[in-house]
């Protein structure tokens, strides 16, 4: 279902274009010419999903280890965020608290994050939502600890004890207008599991979320 309707929405205007294309002002074409884009580009976003959850499944999924800044990775955060954060006049607060570097997939990392700050960026309007770098240490070794923190519209505790299965989205009616299928929180979980650490989400609906991960500094 999910990718059946951005992929019909595509045909569809395609079609009006090409039967009423002589007929239609430049503002009109443009305007289905914008829901073409649109609807390609959650379609893209949709298989790349699958995929990536199926070379995961199948143990396909490879580590590619390197060692970088955390803080590195902020400026390109931001800017990929950006037009989501103006969309729903939210305010983007990052603070790095963690010093030196890491070893771990970089692009897995920026997944990761890219995920929580999409999800939080989406529930929340007219709020605030924090990333957070922080050093934090378990079993005598170092970890970096990521906080995603936003005041947006929070999570059931019904919804709470199946968040990170795939295909699983909310009940609450106040989800059911946003798009998804549910596979970003539970690629998220796995790329936190291949690098050895864990994903944990507190939540109170109304006040907001807090989702915490913890990863090794080096693998």
């Amino acid at each position: 279902h999910e990718l059946r309707t951005p992929l019909n929405a595509i045909i569809g205007y395609t079609e009006m274009l090409i039967e009423d294309g002589a007929d239609l002002t430049g503002e009109e074409a443009e305007q289905d010419l914008g829901r073409i884009l649109i609807s390609s580009r959650h379609l893209l976003a949709l298989v790349n999903d699958v995929l990536d959850l199926a070379r995961i499944e199948s143990g396909h999924e490879q580590l590619e280890l390197e060692r970088f800044h955390p803080k590195s990775l902020i400026t390109e955060l931001e800017q990929m965020v950006a037009p989501l954060a103006k969309q729903q006049q939210n305010q983007l607060i990052i603070e790095n608290r963690y010093d030196g570097e890491v070893c771990l997939d970089q692009i897995k990392v920026k997944q990761i994050l890219l995920n929580l700050l999409s999800n939080a960026l989406k529930f929340t309007e007219s709020g605030t939502v924090t990333l957070r770098f922080s050093p934090a240490m378990l079993a005598g070794t170092l970890h970096l600890e990521i906080n995603v923190e936003d005041t947006g519209q929070g999570i059931a505790p019904e919804d709470l004890t199946h968040l990170f299965q795939p295909f699983v989205q909310s009940s609450s009616p106040s989800y059911a207008h946003k798009s998804g299928t549910g596979l970003g929180l539970a690629i998220t979980k796995q790329y936190c599991e291949m690098m050895k650490g864990y994903i944990e989400v507190e939540s109170t609906v109304g006040e907001g979320s807090r989702f915490t991960v913890l990863l090794p500094s080096a693998l």
